[in-house]
């Protein structure tokens, strides 16, 4: 695999591995790329596409006051970045809050996307209660305004139980790494919680997302954190998408990437596979 480095690309920094020829493959998340959740399986990836990832910056007070807007924002930046990169068309791979910019992305530039890789997406259920109380538990951490134990309590949420009792020492590690590198844990407890609510809503309609042509790979995982992702959140998106398919990874949560990157490979690989063409032409 070719070195990750970092270019400036539409004025923000991207990390990349550059492999010219590849399709663009566009990771999206909102947590940074400092904080590790991409490392595990940005090897594998990369074995296919040109992998790029940036940051997004967290929306500021005012702007909560539509994250419609703001996803459209954050979809549009996608797409100037890609352009920047010399790419006109790129796959999108979101996880957990990045799903909404990829849907949005598929959604505003039809023409340009290949494909969207959904992993543990939001969306909103009729019955929210389960969810409302977990979001309820990250509240009263974050006014607590310790960020060690809230990073700590957001891995123990996201892995295995026995992971935990075997690797805690890793664990450990990325707490250290994202108290370190992510901003969202110096933000403002209201700004951030109505980022985290803002996240847990539905932010393409019906009618958008019968009308999305690019093959969506949805995935999800074990529910170990209440405040969602969930099983059935994933379920209700591929209800809504006509172009998807669901697969869901047993025993493992939210941080499947961080722990069993092969799990995840498995079922993305045969997707890849089966693009027509995008995975493999040139840009």
């Amino acid at each position: 695999m070719n070195p990750v480095t970092v270019v400036h690309a539409a004025g923000v920094d991207v990390a990349i591995t550059p492999r010219p020829g590849a399709p663009l493959l566009l990771l999206v998340r909102m947590a940074s790329r400092g904080a590790g959740v991409w490392d595990a399986v940005w090897p594998a990836l990369a074995e296919r596409f040109e992998v790029a990832q940036f940051d997004l910056a967290m929306p500021a007070m005012e702007e909560l006051a539509n994250p419609a807007q703001v996803f459209r924002r954050f979809a549009a930046q996608c797409t100037h970045i890609a352009e920047a990169l010399g790419h006109e068309r790129y796959h999108v791979f979101g996880w957990n809050g990045g799903t909404h910019v990829a849907l949005r992305c598929a959604v505003d530039a039809p023409a340009r996307i290949l494909s969207c890789v959904l992993l543990g997406p939001f969306t909103r259920l009729p019955d929210m209660r389960a969810v409302e109380v977990g979001l309820a538990v990250l509240r009263t951490l974050l006014k607590e305004r310790d960020a060690k134990l809230y990073a700590a309590y957001w891995f123990a949420s996201g892995l295995s139980s026995k992971f935990l009792a075997t690797q805690y020492d890793r664990v450990e590690g990325w707490v250290r790494q994202r108290v370190a590198t992510d901003k969202f844990l110096a933000a403002d407890v209201e700004r951030a919680m109505r980022w985290m609510v803002a996240l847990r809503e539905s932010w393409v309609s019906h009618e958008e997302l019968a009308c999305v042509r690019a093959p969506v790979l949805i995935v999800s995982h074990d529910d170990r954190w209440h405040a969602g992702p969930t099983v059935a959140m994933a379920q209700a998106l591929a209800q809504q998408l006509p172009t998807s398919r669901h697969e869901h990874i047993a025993g493992y949560g939210s941080l499947v990437l961080l722990e069993a990157p092969e799990r995840f490979m498995a079922i993305a690989e045969p997707f890849f596979a089966t693009l027509a063409g995008g995975a493999s032409a040139p840009t």
